[in-house]
Order: structure tokens, then sequence, then C-alpha cells
């Protein structure tokens, strides 16, 4: 698990997973305003940053309780390294209980809490440690992280990348 965040694979990472680690990001679909929760779609952050620089969160939350969670940087050679992470979720009372079953970084990888709040399109997130990440959702036409071939691997303490494939947990 990267220090700073959990995050979550989109379905064109997990495709580069088999083709030696690397995918084309391609564009998500708009929040379903689900009466019952409206966590349900696709969200990006705008301020998130790593030990290294400026990093994008995307999260995707799906109705059937899995998720894909990425975080995506540009290294100083122009590629775009991301851990990524996969698994299931319940949501209950501004918790959400995270399970990995995926991730790129190797080893265990235990299940987790985060509290969050959903206002308008903003979905704050706290992250293990503390922080808290606005997330806004993402549109149709949004192509934040598009196209983008993408690096999969594991972000140390340290800001340093390690190069790796999306595989299953260890728990």
């Amino acid at each position: 698990m990267s220090q700073l965040l959990r995050l979550a694979l989109l379905a064109s990472a997990a495709a580069a997973a088999a083709a030696g680690g690397t995918a084309a990001c391609t564009s998500a679909s708009a929040v379903d305003e689900d009466a019952t929760n409206g966590i349900y779609g696709s969200w990006v952050s705008t301020d998130a940053s790593g030990a290294t620089g400026p990093r994008t969160v995307r999260l995707s939350l799906t109705s059937a309780r899995t998720y894909s969670l990425e975080e995506l940087t540009v290294s100083t050679t122009g590629a775009t390294l991301a851990h990524a992470e996969t698994g299931t979720f319940t949501a209950s009372a501004g918790v959400i209980d995270w399970s990995p079953e995926q991730s790129t970084c190797p080893g265990p990888d235990a299940t987790y809490q985060s509290a969050y709040e959903l206002s308008g399109t903003t979905f704050s997130l706290a992250l293990p440690g503390g922080d808290v990440i606005a997330l806004r959702a993402v549109g149709d036409d949004d192509d934040a992280g598009a196209g983008a071939a993408l690096t999969l691997g594991c972000f140390g303490a340290d800001g340093g990348f390690t190069t790796s494939p999306l595989s299953a947990v260890t728990n």
C-alpha cells in the first residue's frame, strides 16, 4: 500500500497487468445519483500531492460493491506512474470498509476503513493517517488521465517507485 493513499485501478489498467504493466487510461462515467448511496460512480481528486509532487487520484465505486482506485504521477522522465488497487467495499453511516483483492504493491494488504462525506458533487474521503482528500464527480466528457500510458507499480515511503504488476493480495 502507498504510504499516502490507497489507489484503485480502472478497467483499462487491469488489462495492463496482463500486458506487461502498461495501459491506456479511459474516460469514466458520471456519478450515479442512487437515492440510497450517492457515492457510486467515478471520482477524481484535483488537490492530491505526494512525496515527489502532485498526484491525481481516481476512484470508482460500483453498486455491486466493487472499487478501483489509482494514484497517478508523472515522473521526471515524463512517464505516468500508477499505484493501483481493486477490491470490494461496504458503506454505511459515513464509513467505508475496504477489502483489497488486487494491488500493485506486493505483500499483505489488510482491510481498512475510511470516513467519508458526500456534499453535492464533492466526495471527501479520510485517508489512513488522518489526511482528507476532496474528490469531484467525473463527467462523461471528463478526460482527466484519459489516454495516458501507465506504468504500474508501488510508491515507497521515500517517494521512490518500483514497477510491479497488479496481483492478488495475500491476507
